[in-house]
Order: structure tokens, then C-alpha cells, then sequence
């Protein structure tokens, strides 16, 4: 019988030949999911950064090479870890998910531009270490969101509990505080049907505020993206083992 076992990783743990394959990994999936009548493949290639490692792999290790890009202007980053899935069955153990999440504060204006000045780094500084504040007091003083920027699985192995085991990997420490604000990003007018309700299940509700974004370049026409807010990361831990276990009475 196969066993999924889930390792985290800081992002520069990983070689090129790793990030390869989880660039794979990532445009094999979205190719799955995504209507091929919405989103084209070259759309996703761009996504991915296809034929391009090396930006896909600094993105990940230093997200704020992508501000002003992919993300949006007056972010900072910090305590980034990527959790892998490998599924060992007989002698050759295969990747079969992974997922990435950061700690993320902002000042200023999303759309730019850049502010670098003294006091818009102290600001991004303080609301980071915010999360350090316990509760009761965490719920107005916490300004540091854990952003969960993807949870992927291999085309082969979807509707196993792979994403379920990865998400909870990365909503525990030490890449989370329990206490944590949680956001994602996701396409209401081109994900899959059950993306929605799934994220909603896990406590994960629109905040408002969603915009018309460039998500896959200049290759396709713009689409919907809205923010998802939790509470806390172990919320969402709290969903998913009510979910698992009510999947696993059932």
C-alpha cells in the first residue's frame, strides 16, 4: 500500500532539477483543472514561467523579485516554505504534490509605486512582527498574513487528500502561527467548479475588493481574481479534520 509522506523545505533548500519538476508539476495540473475553452495552454505556460526555471525557482525563493510583476507593488515577504508530497510505493518514491506559503505584509498602494522610503519599511517591519501578538489582542493587532500562494497536485493522483495533506503541513508550524491571518487568491470566473466551496469549507470567504488582474500575461484576456481571508491557520486545520473525518464515516 502507498504511503503520501509530506517534508517542508525552505525554497532555497531545492536545485534547479527540483524546481523543474514542480514547474511540471504546477502546468500539468492547471492544464487538468482549467477549461482549455477559457484558459489556453500558452496562458499557462506563461504562468508557470515555462521554459523559464530559473524564474519560476527566484520567485519562489525571493518573492519580492515579482513585485510590481506577478504581485502586487509594496509587499514584503518573509518565513517562506514549500511542503512536498512524495508517495513511496516499491523502490523509486514519486512527487506527487506540493504547495508554497509566506509570511506577507504590505504598505501602500497595490498598484504602485514602489515605496522603499524609511517609513514605508518600518511600517511593512512592524505589521511582519505583528504576528508575534497572542490572543486575545491578536485579532485587530496582527497585520502579517500567511499567503498561500499555490497547492498543487499531480494530475495522477487529484481527489486522494494529497492537497488536504499538503495545505495542513503548511498551516502548522513553523510556517504558520496558529493565530495567523490566512489569504489566497483564486478565480471564481475560470477555476473548477468545486474550488470555491472547497476553499469556503475550509473557513476560507471573499473579503471584497476583487479586481480584473493580468494573471496570465499579455496571452489571455484579464480575469476575476478575488482575495480569500481565514480567521486563523488552525481554523482551517479545525475544517479539515472535520472533513476528513467526516469523509472517512461516510
Amino acid at each position: 500500500m502507498a504511503e503520501i509522506r509530506v517534508k517542508l523545505y525552505h525554497p532555497s533548500e531545492l536545485s534547479e532539477a527540483d524546481w523543474y519538476e514542480l514547474q511540471g508539476m504546477e502546468r500539468s495540473a492547471y492544464r487538468k483543472v482549467l477549461d482549455p475553452r477559457r484558459v489556453s495552454q500558452q496562458a499557462i505556460d506563461a504562468f508557470v514561467d515555462w521554459g523559464n526555471v530559473t524564474r519560476f525557482q527566484q520567485s519562489h525563493v525571493d518573492s519580492s523579485s515579482e513585485r510590481g510583476k506577478r504581485f502586487s507593488a509594496n509587499q514584503v515577504w518573509a518565513n517562506g516554505r514549500i511542503a512536498i508530497a512524495t508517495k513511496y510505493a516499491g523502490a523509486f518514491p514519486q512527487r506527487v504534490g506540493f504547495g508554497s506559503a509566506y509570511w506577507n505584509a504590505s504598505y501602500g498602494p497595490p498598484e504602485g509605486p514602489q515605496d522603499d522610503s524609511l517609513k514605508a519599511q518600518t511600517v511593512r517591519a512592524a505589521k511582519m512582527g505583528s504576528v508575534v501578538v497572542p490572543p486575545p489582542f491578536s485579532a485587530k493587532a496582527n497585520k502579517s498574513y500567511l499567503a498561500l500562494r499555490e497547492v498543487v497536485t499531480d494530475p495522477d493522483h487529484m481527489e486522494r487528500g494529497i492537497a488536504r495533506q499538503v495545505l495542513g503541513t503548511l498551516l502548522r508550524p513553523p510556517t504558520a502561527i496558529p493565530w495567523q491571518h490566512v489569504t489566497f487568491y483564486d478565480w471564481p470566473e475560470i477555476d473548477p467548479e468545486w474550488m470555491r466551496p472547497t476553499l469556503q469549507e475550509y473557513g476560507l470567504s471573499p473579503k471584497g475588493g476583487g479586481s480584473l488582474v493580468q494573471v496570465f500575461g499579455e496571452i489571455d484576456p484579464p480575469v476575476w481574481q478575488d482575495r480569500l481571508e481565514a480567521p486563523s491557520a488552525s481554523g482551517i486545520l479545525q475544517h479539515i479534520r472535520e472533513h476528513t473525518q467526516t469523509h472517512h464515516s461516510s
